[in-house]
């Protein structure tokens, strides 16, 4: 806790990804900890994270030193932001404005409702970026390094510079992020 400053009275999260068993262990005794809440968060997926790693990067937890730039915006405090490759080249076209939901909760952490007079601001959702990366393209770059330790595959198409392939080796799965 002492770690995460800024917010005082903004949710911590505790443990991400946690199985049905221990969420329903949990809500069997929320009475027991109070102040804890259970709740969703948007995640990426990146469904050609073996290839694209390196393209399209990952998204990590806003901080305090990402605040203090005045290119950040609609970025909050713990929120979401490109880290690295498109995810970072693109964050303020594709992330979107939170939207934001007041809640009356009560002392053992359960929902009673919407809080009365303030109402919920829907999110609205980034633009889209549209890439012409050729996936098969980049499957087959990728097996034809995948005897290589190290290498770069780049393909262009000639008339309009548009990259149709981009591998490079080593690489990483994004979804790890």
């Amino acid at each position: 806790m002492r770690r995460r400053p800024g917010l005082p009275l903004e949710p911590v999260g505790i443990q991400r990804d946690a199985d049905m068993r221990t969420i329903a262990r949990l809500e069997e005794r929320i009475e027991q900890f109070p102040g804890v809440i259970i709740a969703n968060e948007p995640v990426r997926e990146y469904p050609s994270a073996t290839w694209g790693g390196h393209v399209l990067g990952y998204v990590r937890e806003v901080n305090e030193e990402d605040m203090k730039r005045t290119d950040k915006t609609g970025a909050r405090l713990r929120g979401s932001i490109g880290a690295t490759g498109l995810e970072k080249r693109y964050d303020d076209i594709i992330r979107g404005i939170d939207g934001i939901s007041y809640r009356q909760i009560n002392a053992y952490g359960q929902m009673l409702g919407p809080m009365p007079g303030y109402p919920a601001v829907a999110p609205t959702p980034g633009d889209d970026v549209m890439l012409g990366l050729d996936d098969g393209l980049q499957r087959l770059g990728d097996s034809l390094l995948s005897e290589y330790p190290a290498g770069t595959i780049v393909a262009l198409d000639i008339k309009t510079g548009e990259v149709l392939c981009l591998v490079t080796r080593p690489g990483f799965d994004a979804n790890s992020f």
